[in-house]
């Protein structure tokens, strides 16, 4: 569901062709489940409403894959930030810089690719970085997303030196995400 600009990503609603797809194959099995029961005439009926409710079921499967996949793009472009941050670019020059790093790996179609394109045109509307950071966290239900975002604030407004924070943040994420995958 796209909501001001961006994608709210703690929803996930089912395109038509998905509900189709996802209630063919509850439907599917629940016609091979009863097999299983040959005594119970009956049993394909008992398994039907689960097969009914299968897109429902599947529907929270694709949210939490779609916030892992959030997670791991989110974790490149921070690193990319800072990397563009170290060589000594500007944060609105590592936006454009990240931005077309992740369109490289992820094409335009990329979740942090469409987010990094509505920040910088948001940019370009007098909105901040700070704001940006925050809406986002907001929409992505993301813990590490919202806490870089407190943290990015915190930094712009201190004034402190955004790239070694940008990139302590990053190492703490991807320590994260490793211990996360093991």
């Amino acid at each position: 569901r796209e909501e001001g600009g961006g994608t709210e990503y703690e929803t996930y609603c089912l395109s038509a062709r998905e509900w189709i797809r996802y209630s063919c194959q509850g439907r599917r099995s629940a016609r091979c489940l009863p097999m299983c029961f040959t005594e119970i005439f009956f049993s394909f009926f008992l398994f039907l409403p689960l097969g009914l409710l299968y897109p429902l079921y599947k529907r929270i499967d694709l949210k939490q894959r779609r916030q892992e996949e959030l997670k791991r793009q989110f974790k490149e472009s921070v690193l990319m930030l800072s990397s563009s941050l170290a060589a000594g670019y500007s944060m609105e020059n590592s936006f454009a810089q990240a931005q077309a790093q992740l369109e490289e790996m992820y094409g335009e179609r990329g979740m942090m690719s469409k987010e990094f394109a509505v920040m910088r045109s948001q940019l370009s509307m007098n909105r901040t970085l700070e704001e940006l950071w925050g809406d986002f966290a907001k929409r992505s239900g993301i813990e590490e997303i919202r806490s870089f975002a407190q943290i990015f604030k915190a930094a712009r407004r201190s004034g402190g030196q955004l790239g070694m924070i940008i990139s302590h943040v990053s190492e703490i994420i991807g320590g994260r995400y490793r211990c996360r995958r093991r």
